[in-house]
């Protein structure tokens, strides 16, 4: 479909329009208007084409703004998708311990955008989600499954129980065998 390009006169603004939408046919009336006016013999002269200016500007900003709005909708609703689509990737991969990365690759974003992405969302990078959502996967076995914190930690795709112990006790302050049974007696 045609379109109507309207562009500044410094070349930072550009509009485009399809000719069939309302704008542009309230646009060309203005438009006409405010030839006829500049080419009448007193038109100069009038408050008229001035108005008529001013209504032009005032069209184009609400189409202007109706745009800026509508683009801005458009990129929250594809932020929100990108960033669900992470949240449901970290829960099918967290235990194989991908690196940040591999998430990225999976997105086709970079690895800065996935963390720039995340860290807007959450406030925290996306490797700080992957050790979080582990930790809370390892609370709630601890809790809630009778074996060994050695086999909760293969479980959880540690390679070596001592490093889920580290990586278990930086997080919540607390051991896997002692947040254990602090959390069963309670």
């Amino acid at each position: 479909m045609p379109l109507l390009h309207i562009e500044s006169i410094d070349s930072r603004s550009r509009m485009a329009l399809e000719a069939s939408s309302p704008e542009v046919a309230r646009l060309q009336t203005l438009f006409e208007a405010l030839h006829a006016e500049n080419h009448a013999a007193d038109g100069l002269d009038g408050p008229v084409p001035l108005w008529l200016a001013r209504a032009v500007v005032w069209r184009l900003a609400q189409v202007a703004r109706r745009d800026a709005q509508w683009a801005s909708r458009r990129d929250t609703a594809g932020r929100q998708a990108h960033y669900t689509r992470w949240v449901a990737l970290l829960e099918s991969h967290y235990r194989e311990h991908w690196p940040v990365s591999r998430y990225a690759e999976q997105l086709g974003l970079s690895t800065e955008r996935l963390n720039r992405m995340v860290r807007n969302e959450t406030g925290q990078n996306a490797q700080s989600l992957i050790h979080t959502r582990l930790a809370r996967e390892a609370c709630r076995r601890l809790v809630h499954v009778a074996a060994p914190v050695s086999r909760l930690a293969f479980d959880l795709g540690f390679r070596d129980p001592a490093y889920f112990c580290r990586s278990f006790k930086r997080h919540t302050g607390l051991g896997p065998r002692e947040y254990r049974t602090r959390t069963l007696e309670r």
